[in-house]
């Protein structure tokens, strides 16, 4: 006979980028969505952390792990975890470019 299982499916969305401000504010990038899916074979995938202009977004992950941190302007990504506490990565600091001119 055939063996029928049952999951149960759960998504979090990823926040919206933030905007800066100084003489340039660009809107970061959205974070992803992590997914986690119940039954007899679980699967998890945390979210990865959305792109900024300067840097990119830290990772997501599959397995239980902290999430990766994210670099300059950029969001951190999630945790994954599996009857586990950990951490969602660190957003990027911010970025300051300063132009000297000579006359």
């Amino acid at each position: 006979g055939q063996t029928v299982s049952t999951a149960t499916q759960r998504t979090n969305f990823g926040g919206d980028g933030g905007v800066g401000n100084g003489s340039i504010g660009v809107k970061g990038q959205a974070g992803s969505a992590g997914i986690v899916i119940d039954g007899a074979n679980q699967f998890y995938a945390s979210g990865v952390g959305g792109n900024g202009r300067f840097g990119g977004g830290g990772a997501g992950q599959t397995t239980s792990a902290a999430g990766g941190d994210g670099e300059f302007g950029a969001g951190g990504g999630g945790a994954a975890a599996f009857n586990a506490n950990n951490a969602g990565g660190d957003g990027g600091g911010g970025l300051i470019i300063v132009r000297e001119y000579y006359m």
